[in-house]
């Protein structure tokens, strides 16, 4: 009994050695006009087609793309390119390069059975064919949720993974040596969770970790630009670590990540910025749209070169409490702070830009935000008068004020009744008194409570649209007297 069972132990030490050194088998079939030699590996299920990388060369380039699959096809198989031998086992390869793991062409591997592949594990593979054209090596495995890599990936191709679902497993986490991330590389992950750190990554490109839902931090230390919606819906996103020397926060960047860190924000937002959304100022922006843990926010990008808040740039922000513009800009674009915190207080800068677009800072709903003018008073109510109704101060009980304002998206008639009617849903600013019941409720006079309103602003686009409003106040002068005797 005892012998037996040492047998069987040594049996199981030698199945577990068996299990652990499955490989691979290198069967070269000819030589090319270098004498290079090319040929094939199998591991019984996959037969990829595999060439060495230089004449006697131990490193092998291995592509998907000419090669074939068979065995039982009700099975999902891993690839493991780890341990690659010649038939004999005399000599050890490394796949140094798999490359061309597409399935865009009707010929190649994964094309047909792109859905069945459960795991990707090549922890010695150092490169995946791509770059900024040629990718889409992993794109759409839907059923891949383990995925094994090198450390020293020199980049991630266009769509490497994208689409790839159940992604739940993805090591190492740390690429020491990956310059450049395409773009969609990682799009639709969306079972990624914690951590990815890229520390000499210079360009993250567009779209790479959009809809990636539960990743939580991104570390791009040296990334000096972050392409058009990088971490789009990134929902579970708080931090990314970036260069100090961030130049470029491409369109929809960080568009509905909602648990972004408020100090991140804020931290971007003083680099040397030149640009925030694409350089094609014809280009809609969104950066931090619904981004809703920013609470404040001071505007002071000197270096911009197109000086613009985009459009949508801050809009859905919606516990954005403060804007202060410590910077002039030439531009503040539809709907930039469209529904921003109940209430909020903007400062607003001293130069009046050349475009005051539509529901700049306007809010569907009260409290409406505040928006505070030093300088330049009238040439902002001017601006603002070019797309919204305005109604001023000395017009709050005007029963015969009207306005007929030309906006870009309808013709519409304001009356004082319209304009006193609204500006009484905002009890937190006016006081009302109303006359009559029911549907013949209307208001005849309002009562402002802060001395420093100046006027009422309403945006109307249409009557399938919502209404949306704000108040103009005057900010107190900062100036000092002094008195002699």
């Amino acid at each position: 009994m005892k012998k037996l069972l040492i047998l069987l132990t040594a049996l199981s030490l030698a199945e577990t050695i068996f299990a652990e050194e499955a490989y691979w088998t290198y069967t070269e079939e000819g030589k090319d006009h270098n004498s290079i030699g090319y040929g094939y590996i199998t591991d019984g299920v996959w037969k990829l087609y595999a060439k060495r990388n230089a004449k006697n060369s131990l490193d092998l380039y291995v592509s998907a793309s000419g090669g074939e699959f068979y065995g039982d096809e009700t099975k999902v198989y891993p690839v493991n390119l780890t341990n690659i031998y010649n038939s004999d086992r005399s000599e050890k390869y490394t796949a140094t390069k798999f490359g061309k793991f597409s399935y865009r062409y009707k010929d190649s591997l994964l094309y047909n059975y792109k859905e069945r592949l459960s795991e990707f594990i090549a922890p010695d593979c150092v490169s995946l064919e791509g770059g900024s054209n040629n990718g889409y090596n992993f794109a759409g495995c839907t059923s891949l949720t383990n995925v094994v890599l090198n450390a020293g990936l020199a980049e991630f191709p266009a769509a490497a993974f994208s689409g790839c679902s159940n992604l739940a497993e993805l090591s190492p986490r740390t690429f020491t040596s990956c310059q450049k991330l395409y773009g969609t590389a990682f799009s639709g992950c969306g079972k990624l969770v914690g951590k990815l750190e890229f520390p000499v990554c210079v360009s993250v490109v567009n779209d790479v970790f959009s809809s990636c839902l539960l990743i939580e931090e991104v570390s791009i230390p040296s990334a000096t630009s972050i392409g058009t919606a990088a971490f789009k819906n990134c929902a579970s996103l708080s931090k990314v670590v970036v260069s100090q020397n961030l130049t470029q926060i491409g369109s929809s960047a960080f568009y509905g990540c909602t648990n972004l860190e408020p100090d991140f924000l804020q931290s971007i937002l003083i680099k040397p910025i030149q640009h925030v959304g694409s350089t094609d100022v014809t280009k809609k922006g969104s950066e931090f749209y619904g981004c809703t843990s920013l609470k404040t926010l001071v505007w002071n990008l000197p270096n911009l070169a197109t000086n613009i808040v985009t459009s949508s740039c801050f809009s859905g922000c919606s516990d954005l409490a403060s804007v202060v513009f410590k910077t002039d800009v030439e531009e503040i674009r539809t709907d930039a702070f469209y529904n921003i915190g109940p209430g909020a207080e903007v400062r607003l800068p001293a130069a009046v830009p050349r475009v005051y677009g539509a529901r700049a800072f306007a809010r569907d709903n009260v409290p409406f935000p505040k928006l505070y003018l030093k300088d330049n008073v009238e040439d902002w109510l001017a601006a603002i008068s070019a797309s919204h109704h305005v109604l001023l101060k000395e017009d709050f009980n005007n029963n015969n004020w009207s306005n007929r304002v030309e906006v870009s998206c309808a013709h519409d008639d304001r009356f004082w009744s319209d304009m006193a009617s609204s500006m009484a849903l905002d009890t937190d600013m006016c006081e009302s008194v109303y006359e009559g019941d029911g549907n013949k409720r209307h208001v005849v006079k309002v009562t402002v409570k802060d001395k420093r309103v100046i006027a009422f602003v309403l945006y109307h686009a249409g009557n399938n649209h919502k209404q949306s409003y704000c108040w103009i106040l005057k900010e107190p002068g900062t100036g000092f007297r002094i008195m002699i005797r």
